[in-house]
C-alpha cells in the first residue's frame, strides 16, 4: 500500500505552516498528501444528564444537544471549505496527489486507522487553545501513531540541516536506525550530539554512531557537548543555525510527563523551530 504524508488540521486554529511543510515533503518524497480533520462526537442526552445531574430539565438538555449539533454542522462546513482550499493550494504548488478527509470521532482513535498507511505525520506544535503549551494534537498523535511526527511552530523554511540528540538509549538508537534506513532529509547536513559530563564515554558513543552512518555512505558530524542538557542542545541548535531537531518520544501513556519525558517536554515547550519526533 502506498504511504502518504498526513497533515492534521484544526479548523479553529489552522496552521498554514503545517500545510507548507506537508507540500514540501510530499514533493520531496514523491508521496500523496492527505489533510485530516476530525469533529468530536456530540454528547448524548444521557451524558449531559450525568453532567448536569439526573434532575436536570429535559428541555435544557435538548437545547444543549441541539446547540452542539448545530455547532458541529458549522464546523463540518468550515472544515470542508478549509480542506478544499488547502488541497487546491497543494496542487497549485506541484503536489501530484492530494486529498482531504473529514471524520467524526475522537482524533486519537481515528488516527489509529492510519497506522501502516502513512510515512510521516505533521501538525502544529502549539494549539487547541493552549497558549505556549504543547497542543492536544501533539499528544494524541504521539499516542496513536508509530511513525515520525513533524511538529511545526514557525514559518516554513527548507530543511537543509538536522541535528539528533543521542544518549545511547533504546529510543535514541531507534531514531538513529530510522535516520539511516529511511532518511527523510537525505541531502541535509547532519549533526549527532551527545551531552554528558563523561567526555570519554560520550566520544565512544558518537564514534559508534559515526561508523553506522559511514557504513551506508551518509555523512554525519558528531559533537560532544557539556552543560545542562536542554540548554546545551538549544545553544548548539542556535549557534549552528540548524533547521530541525530530531528527538525520541515515549510511547503510549496518558501522563504527558511520562509520554514525552521531562527533557523532551521541556524542549517541545521552548522550541522555536520545527522538531521531528521518532516513535
Amino acid at each position: 500500500m502506498e504511504q502518504k504524508i498526513l497533515v492534521c488540521i484544526d479548523v479553529l486554529e489552522p496552521c498554514k505552516e503545517s500545510v507548507d511543510y506537508g507540500v514540501y515533503l510530499a514533493k520531496k518524497l514523491n508521496l500523496a498528501l492527505m489533510f485530516l480533520y476530525t469533529i468530536e462526537p456530540n454528547f448524548t442526552n444521557a451524558e449531559l444528564a450525568c453532567s448536569f445531574g439526573i434532575g436536570a430539565s429535559g428541555c435544557v438538555i435538548e437545547d444543549l444537544v441541539e446547540e452542539q449539533t448545530q455547532k458541529n454542522e458549522n464546523l463540518f462546513k468550515k472544515g470542508k471549505r478549509i480542506l478544499n482550499e488547502f488541497c487546491a493550494y497543494a496542487k497549485d504548488q506541484g503536489v501530484k496527489e492530494c486529498f482531504s478527509v473529514q471524520r467524526d470521532g475522537d482524533l486519537e482513535e481515528v488516527l489509529k486507522d492510519y497506522n501502516g498507511k502513512i510515512r510521516l505525520a505533521i501538525a502544529g506544535l502549539k494549539g487547541g487553545g493552549r497558549k505556549n503549551k504543547i497542543g492536544i494534537h501533539t499528544e494524541e498523535l504521539v499516542r496513536a501513531l508509530n511513525v515520525p511526527i513533524l511538529l511545526v511552530n514557525s514559518a516554513f523554511k527548507e530543511i537543509n540541516s538536522v541535528m539528533m540528540a543521542y544518549d545511547g538509549s533504546n529510543l535514541a538508537k531507534k531514531a538513529i536506525e530510522q535516520a539511516i534506513q529511511k532518511p527523510i532529509f537525505k541531502e541535509a547536513k547532519r549533526y549527532v550530539v551527545n551531552v554528558s559530563k563523561d567526555e570519554k564515554n560520550s566520544c565512544e558513543l558518537l564514534e559508534h554512531v559515526s561508523k553506522l552512518f559511514k557504513n551506508v555512505n551518509l555523512e554525519v558530524e558528531t559533537k560532544h557537548l557539556n552543560g545542562e542538557v536542554s540548554q546545551a542542545l538549544f545553544d548548539f541548535w542556535e549557534q549552528n543555525d540548524v533547521d530541525l531537531l530530531i528527538m525520541g518520544a515515549y510511547s503510549h501513556h496518558w501522563l504527558k510527563s511520562i509520554l514525552f519525558g521531562s527533557l523532551t517536554n521541556e524542549i517541545l515547550t521552548k522550541a522555536k523551530k520545527p522538531l521531528l519526533l521518532i516513535r
